[in-house]
């Protein structure tokens, strides 16, 4: 991984709303954020159409880095760090 990196997931709850505009589930998966768990055995299909309540979400910062340093070049090299 990273010798500078201090945790491997970031967790949250998308809070859910009718108005797709400001569910925040959706403005998460833009960001490749996954679903952690589901309470209750539902498809993603049903999750989707949550209308209210919570979504256990987590994003693996270690699939972040390993994306980020095959494109661009290392920034802690160029800072010298």
């Amino acid at each position: 991984m990273n010798n500078l990196a201090a945790c491997r997931f970031i967790t949250l709850d998308a809070k859910r709303h009718q108005d797709k505009n400001k569910d925040s589930y959706h403005f998460y998966r833009k960001f490749q954020f996954e679903i952690l768990k589901t309470r209750k055995k539902q498809t993603e299909d049903e999750i989707i159409k949550q209308k209210s309540g919570t979504t256990p979400m987590y994003l693996d910062l270690y699939q972040v880095i390993k994306h980020s340093e095959n494109k661009i070049p290392n920034l802690m090299y160029k800072l010298k760090l």
